[in-house]
Formats: C-alpha cells, structure tokens, sequence
C-alpha cells in the first residue's frame, strides 16, 4: 500500500503534468482526433501508393476501397502506417474519420466508456451523457493507432462489435442494443504474429480486424523511391520553394550503407535539417547539395549530427536567437525529464496501473497514456502485467 504522505506528494507533482495536458488535452478527454480537413499538407491516396514498389499495395486497397472490410497495417516504426490509413480513408469517403489509442486499461467499465459511451449516471461523476468512439465514427472510418495494446477487455468488446455491429453504453438500459456502420482500420508497428502465438492478442480478433492485412515495407526495401519521397516532402512543407536534389544527393540518399531504421520518419528529419543548411549557406537557389546532408555511414542511424557549414547559423539569425533557442531545448529536455521522473515514479506506486496512475496525477488516461508514448514509458516495466 503507498502511503498517504507518500500519494499527497505524488498527487502535488501531477500539477506539472496536469498543466501539460492543458496544453495537449484531446477532446472530450478522449486520445481523439477528427482527421477530417486537419492537415493541409497531408498526401492522398494515389500519391502515397504511386512508386513501384507499393504496386501490390495499390491493388489491394483500391480493391477493398468500396467495400466496408476492416483494413490491418503493419510495418516498421515511421512506414507511414497511420497516414496511409487516414488517406485510405479519405479516398474511401467514409466520413467522419476518428482516431484513437485505447493503450493497456485494465478498467472493463472504463473501455466500455471510451468505445461506447455511457449514459447519464451510469457511476459516480458521471453528471452527463458521453458518446463513445463508435458513435463518433457512425458512417464513417475508426482507426486504432497501436492496435497490439489492446487490453483483453477491449479486445473482447471489439470482437463482439465487429460480429454484430451491435454495443451498449456504459448504464444503458434500452432493450435492444444500439447499432454501428463503422470501418474499422488497425495499425501497428509489432509482431503481429508472436502476439497472437504468446497469447497476448485474440486470433479471432485478428481475423475480423485484417480481412485485408497490409504490409508497409521498410524505406531501406524501396532505396529506389528514397529522392522522391525526399522532394515529396520538402515540397510539400514548403510550398513556396521548388526544391530540387543535386544529383549526387540522389545517389547518396540511396547508398546501400544507410540502413534507414528511423524509415521515411527518419528521412524527413534529414531533409528538413538538409534545408535548414541550405538556407544558412546563404545561397539562394532552391538545390539540396550534398555538403547539406548530414549522413554518416559509421552512426547506426546513418545519421550524424550536424556539421559545419560554410557560414555560421548566428549570421543569418537575429542577435541572440540562436542561444536562446538552445536554451529553450534544454529548459524543454528538462522539463521532460522531470515529466518521466513523475510519471515512472508514480506506476511505481501504483503497480504499474495506467488508469490509477492517471487519478492520482488528476490527468485523463488517455492523455497519460499519449505522453507515455511519446516518453518512451512501459508500464509492463512498472509491475503492470495484462492477462
């Protein structure tokens, strides 16, 4: 048991996360985004699918596009899985787009909330009617971001939703059960198959989320597709220039020595960096020359940090700009440290339970859940362990 100094004083340090979660609080306290007209910027279907390499890919999405079967992607960590997700289901037409993380709750009443909604006085404090995921999603597409923190509670309510298509609120006392037309897309970056074979995932489940599984390969499998996709987004971030890659960056980017583990992720943050020192050489044409990247076959990222250019940064900045922004990542890196200090040192207390956690920090599950993600924390690594 922890005692009671004990939780006031972790109860006091939730303030700072409490204050964060103003900042980054989801709506209706959900991990919830309406992709709908969110993202200028971001790629459709046909372009994401247009190179060679996502032939195969091509041909069974847009085979699946008019149907309503549930849709599986898997791949590597930054494949672009949840953003070929969002513009399948844009092409797909099946409005209004949710997305959501559910994560590891180990609260039936809880996960029944989140997916279903619960009605007015179904348990204390709950002063109002609350939609659920599903309901928001009505007609439209669910996409589950990391499908493989699924606890087995909702894996249970989900397998029973996508039989169906029935569910009841959390307190709802209709006599028939409520009714959903919901495309369900799941995304995960696991091993899809070792879950299922450790127990960790229902197969049944498995074979009513993936009637049609989808692969994204890594970027160091498309070498070919790696200076398009690099033009691709340093256009598509900067829509006034027409950038352009010398032809010894093309070569470069593809180099067989570069692993590319971060993936197409990784290869942005290179461009975007690469663009930053063009801009500081001081040269004003839109070209990326090779003296601007900043790959390094020796680094197991195959990405070193920056080098010097021609001029320094300081040249180009207003007086000063450059230290107090330094200062500001380091206040930044601080400020996170502490964030994970709190957070790890209260799953400690709390057995590694996300949802106790969170009501001892006074922050919404699926906040703490968001940026636990984000901090790299495992709550199976807190004395946590799901049946």
């Amino acid at each position: 048991m922890m005692r009671s100094g004990k939780l006031r004083e972790l109860e006091q340090r939730g303030d700072v996360i409490a204050q964060r979660t103003l900042i980054e609080a989801p709506r209706e306290s959900l991990c919830v985004e309406e992709t709908k007209d969110q993202n200028e910027h971001d790629l459709g279907l046909d372009e994401l699918l247009a190179s060679d390499s996502m032939a195969a890919i091509r041909e069974e999405l847009l085979a699946a596009i008019a149907g309503a079967a549930s849709i599986m992607i898997l791949g590597e960590s930054g494949t672009g899985k949840t953003q070929l997700a969002i513009a399948f289901a844009r092409a797909s037409q099946r409005d209004p787009i949710v997305r959501t993380t559910l994560g590891q709750s180990d609260d039936l009443n809880t996960i029944t909330s989140e997916l279903f909604g619960h009605e007015r006085g179904a348990f204390s404090g709950a002063v109002s009617k609350r939609k659920g995921l599903v309901e928001y999603a009505n007609g439209g597409t669910l996409i589950f971001d990391e499908v493989l923190n699924l606890s087995s509670h909702a894996q249970q309510l989900l397998l029973d939703f996508t039989q169906f298509g029935e569910y009841r609120p959390l307190g709802y006392q209709g006599r028939e059960p409520k009714r959903a037309d919901v495309r369900l897309i799941s995304v995960t970056n696991g091993d899809i198959s070792q879950a299922i074979a450790d127990g960790r995932f229902r197969q049944d489940l498995y074979y009513r989320l993936a009637t049609v599984p989808v692969a994204l390969p890594p970027l160091r499998e498309r070498r070919h597709d790696i200076p398009k996709i690099a033009v691709r987004y340093l256009n598509r971030t900067d829509v006034q220039t027409d950038w352009e890659l010398a032809s010894d960056v093309a070569e470069l980017l593809r180099a067989p020595h570069l692993d590319w583990t971060g993936n197409i992720r990784q290869l942005e943050a290179v461009m975007e960096r690469a663009r930053n020192h063009a801009r500081a050489s001081g040269f004003e044409d839109s070209m990326i020359e090779a003296a601007h990247l900043d790959l390094d076959g020796d680094s197991p990222t195959g990405v070193s940090k920056p080098g010097p250019t021609a001029q320094s940064r300081d040249d180009f900045l207003p007086d000063g700009a450059h230290n107090k922004w330094e200062q500001l990542v380091d206040q930044k890196e601080s400020l996170e440290a502490l964030e994970k200090e709190i957070i790890e040192e209260t799953l400690t207390a709390c057995g590694g339970i996300v949802s106790r956690t969170a009501r001892v920090l006074s922050v919404p599950r699926t906040s703490l859940i968001s940026r636990m993600a984000t901090l790299g924390i495992d709550p199976r690594k807190f004395g946590y362990h799901p049946k």
